[in-house]
Parts: C-alpha cells; sequence; structure tokens
C-alpha cells in the first residue's frame, strides 16, 4: 500500500488534497494529532495578531515578522522531512486563490499590505498541511472522537460526527480522483463540453452516495439513539 502510495505523480498529488500522508518517522510525525492541532491554532492566532501590526508601510519590524514567520513554516517542513515535491504540489491549488485575493489587496490597501496578507495566508495553509501530511485520517478521527466525548452526556450524537467528518475527510480526494477519470476519460473520446464532464461526475457521486448509504445502514448506523448513553459503560 505504502508503494502504491508513494508512486503517485506529482500531478495526482495536486489533484489529491488530504489524500497523501507522508510516511516518516519523525518528531512531527510522532506527535498527538490534537498536539499538532493545538500548534497550527495557536500559531494562526500569531500569525492573524502579528499581520495586524505590520501595518500599511514597509518596516524592518515588518519584515523581520514576515521573514520568521516564513522559516518557522520552513523549519517545521524540514523537521517533518516532506519533500519540496510534495508540499510544493499540495500548496498550488490555492495558489489563484491567494493571487485573487493579493491582488484585490493590492488595489485596495496598497502593495505591502498585499504581500503581508498573501504571506500570513500561505503560512497558514502550510501550516495546515502539516497535520495532513504527518497525521493519518484514522488518528484524527480518534482524536476527534476523544475531545467531544464528554458532550455524549448532553445527549450530542458524538460517534455520528466523527463518521461524517471521517467520510467527509475520505470524500474529499475520493472525488477529486473522480473527477480526474472523467477528464481523462473525455479527452480519450475527444469529448467536449460541459455535459460531457458534469454528467459523468454526477452520476458517479450519485451513485458513491447510494453504496455509502447502503454501507452504512447495513452496519446500523441509522439505528443511533440520541437518548442513549453512549459512552456510560466507558465511564
Amino acid at each position: 500500500m505504502r508503494n502504491k502510495s508513494n508512486s503517485r505523480t506529482p500531478r495526482q498529488w495536486l489533484i489529491m488534497p488530504l489524500g497523501h500522508y507522508v510516511d516518516k518517522n519523525t518528531v512531527v510525525h510522532r506527535l498527538k494529532s490534537t498536539t499538532k492541532i493545538v500548534f497550527i491554532m495557536v500559531m494562526v492566532v500569531v500569525i492573524t495578531v502579528l499581520s495586524r501590526t505590520i501595518g500599511g508601510h514597509v518596516t524592518t519590524l515588518g519584515l523581520a515578522i514576515l521573514g520568521i514567520e516564513i522559516l518557522v513554516t520552513v523549519g517545521v517542513f524540514t523537521l517533518a522531512r516532506i519533500p519540496l515535491s510534495v508540499a510544493a504540489s499540495q500548496l498550488l491549488p490555492v495558489i489563484p486563490v491567494l493571487a485573487f485575493i493579493t491582488v484585490f489587496q493590492a488595489w485596495s490597501a496598497g502593495c505591502w499590505s498585499a504581500l503581508s496578507l498573501a504571506t500570513s495566508l500561505l503560512v497558514s495553509v502550510a501550516l495546515a498541511l502539516i497535520l495532513t501530511l504527518t497525521t493519518r485520517i484514522g488518528d484524527m478521527i480518534e482524536s476527534l472522537d476523544r475531545a467531544l466525548r464528554p458532550l455524549a452526556r448532553f445527549h450530542v450524537p458524538v460517534n455520528a460526527i466523527s463518521v461524517a467528518v471521517a467520510i467527509t475527510i475520505r470524500l474529499i480526494p475520493l472525488q477529486m480522483e473522480n473527477i480526474r477519470m472523467v477528464i481523462e476519460a473525455r479527452r480519450a473520446r475527444s469529448s467536449r463540453g460541459l455535459r460531457a464532464f458534469a454528467l459523468p461526475v454526477i452520476i458517479h457521486s450519485i451513485r458513491r452516495a447510494e453504496a455509502m448509504g447502503e454501507a452504512l445502514e447495513s452496519r446500523g448506523f441509522d439505528d443511533w439513539d440520541p437518548t442513549a448513553p453512549e459512552y456510560d459503560s466507558q465511564e
């Protein structure tokens, strides 16, 4: 399974967000997913606060802040031993959005403000990618389940929420892979037009949703009782 993952081309990584896990034995990989989530949240808050202190004009302090943000991000990626090709391919899909935001910010507030905003956003996205690149989806779901477990006594469907998040995370790369297959099939048939692209994607999505619904129903997922104490036996 690992060989299949490692044999993907950078182009496939580009169309498979959240679908690539870099299997390494590093300090970052060994950290608990909750620790990484807290670190990322703290860093994003710090970056947001610092970006507001930079101001609209070029200053030595502003340049130092942006430099530190970049160095910290590069340091984390280096510590996690993430290949440059993987990092670039995962960041590339957000570049068009960042470019649009940067151009609009430059038009409304100036070039320096646009540069600081783009750098802060790019660093925040890169730090968030560290979580998906160094943490297995199963570990993230287990951490979410443990974090939400105290809410079960208030009849909050903790298991349902965890399963929904797991399915959502899993469906993102599957749907992107589905779109890639449709695009390649359309090119092979020399088909053009929105209908040749949209209809197969919609049909495949509906079939996958029906199959997933049947699988969940066969496992009794729809029989969950919101009044039942899910974790009484564990407590």
